[in-house]
């Protein structure tokens, strides 16, 4: 698997990164590594520092209740 920061200054350790990744905990489509933050987008995974985020969002989908279901 290939690995892509998100920002322009994180360094490319690509061992280190894949050590992380390896022991990282999966979280739905992030994972939570050591000192970065993974999300798998089909075949790449992009990471990113903890430093480097400011504000991270996670979109959420509204389900609308079967016909019939007590609210």
């Amino acid at each position: 698997m290939r690995f892509h920061p998100l920002a322009q200054d994180t360094p490319a350790d690509e061992k280190t990164i894949m050590t992380d990744y390896e022991q990282s905990r999966r979280i739905g489509a992030v994972s939570l590594g050591e000192s970065v933050l993974f999300f798998r987008a089909r075949r790449k995974a992009y990471y990113i520092p903890y430093s480097g985020i400011s504000r991270c969002f996670r979109r959420v989908m509204l389900v609308p209740a079967p016909e019939g279901a007590e609210a």
